[in-house]
């Protein structure tokens, strides 16, 4: 077993006798052992290990109990005191076996931790096995002041940083309240273009849309919203400024044509949303068309399909065409009353194979349509043939 130098083990005593025994008992437990008889000064020396920030494990070997509760008490009320007994530490008081019953009785009302005979001595190794229990405790004991005060300070932490959270409290309920307003605004700029979608539905994907957005994005989604609106308001502004709209007429077409010069005869560097309520079909388009360096923006409905294409205005759209809140056809038609993407190139996915539903979405303006299962060639070259013809 080796040597514990974790604990300064101090020995109070008043017969030298006393010394010689310990020593032998304790010292190849104990590597940091002190013997200290009383009537000498101890300030000195109890200043130098309370430096050593070690616990201290005291011994009071006296043969009368009262000798060594006087000792502690005197302890206690030196200018030193205060620093040891503030200092992790633990008491064993040896006593003569006539004085059992009393270190019994000291020991219960916690004046010392733990008590053993030291005259007669009936066993060392239960003297050393009680040291060494006690050590073992008070490196805990100092273990858990340690984590007690490091708790203080990240209790302190803490308040702090509740202080600064009430502090923000209001900005952010401020800035929720903006947020609000904007996706109210933002519902209200499509003014009735999704159809049946609930207004709750609708709010979610702006709210996810918001949440996705870099700030440059969402900039240009609220210009977007101030200078073009749809629907109703879009008949109602074409009427009153006929100036305006030859000039949006002609900013659309300045973005078509650079859209068209960064098509160039490859895909590369193009945008493309895919629509799709499943994440695994999401990632099989991805991984079809990623490699082939096309940007892909996915969306889990035709709600934020739109979303996403009126701020990304991405060069091609790919919707499936079961979808939730709003599905691929509706979504079709709805992309039709937006200006931005009323001419955008659109291909439906589906897995059905019926002519009805290829004539409609044909009907309502998508430009191709790919049936699933697919594979990346297909799909490359379904994508490169509308590109190329739009």
């Amino acid at each position: 077993m080796s040597k514990n130098d974790d604990v300064n083990v101090v020995v109070l005593y008043h017969k030298k006798g006393f010394v010689d025994i310990l020593r032998y008992i304790l010292s190849p437990y104990f590597s940091a052992l002190y013997f200290e008889p009383i009537g000498k000064k101890q300030s000195e020396k109890f200043t130098s290990l309370v430096a050593e920030e070690k616990p201290l494990l005291f011994i009071y070997a006296f043969e009368k109990i009262e000798d060594s509760v006087a000792v502690k008490h005197f302890l206690q009320g030196s200018p030193v005191g205060e620093k040891i007994f503030m200092h992790s530490h633990a008491s064993l008081v040896l006593c003569d076996k006539q004085y059992r019953k009393k270190a019994f009785s000291v020991c219960i009302d916690g004046v010392f931790d733990s008590y053993e005979m030291i005259k007669p001595i009936y066993d060392n190794n239960k003297i050393a096995f009680t040291m060494i229990k006690l050590a073992e405790l008070l490196k805990l004991k100092a273990e858990k002041e340690r984590l007690d005060y490091q708790a203080q300070l990240v209790g302190k932490n803490i308040q702090n940083i509740s202080d600064e959270i009430g502090g923000l409290k209001d900005k952010y309920q401020m800035a929720g309240k903006k947020q609000v307003n904007l996706i109210e605004k933002i519902i209200t700029g499509f003014n009735g273009i999704f159809g049946d979608v609930p207004d709750n539905a609708l709010k979610r994907e702006v709210q996810k849309l918001f949440n996705s957005l870099e700030s440059k994005q969402l900039e240009s989604l609220l210009t977007n919203l101030q200078n073009n609106q749809v629907g109703i308001q879009l008949d109602e502004l074409r009427s009153q400024s006929d100036d305006f709209f030859n000039e949006l007429d002609s900013d659309l077409k300045k973005q078509q044509t650079n859209l068209s010069k960064s098509h160039g005869n490859g895909l590369d560097g193009i945008t493309v949303v895919v629509a799709d309520d499943q994440d695994f079909m999401l990632k099989i388009i991805s991984t079809m068309l990623e490699p082939k360096g096309i940007r892909v923006e996915k969306a889990s409905n035709g709600v934020e399909a739109i979303l996403k294409s009126k701020v990304i205005l991405p060069d091609l759209v790919i919707l499936d065409i079961d979808m939730p809140i709003m599905n691929g056809i509706e979504t079709l038609a709805a992309m039709k009353h937006v200006p931005q993407l009323a001419e955008m190139p659109v291909i439906m996915l589906t897995s059905y194979t019926d002519i009805k539903n290829f004539q409609r979405c044909l009907e309502l303006g998508a430009n191709d349509y790919i049936v699933k299962p697919t594979n990346a060639e297909t799909m490359i070259n379904k994508i490169s043939s509308v590109l190329s013809a739009h």
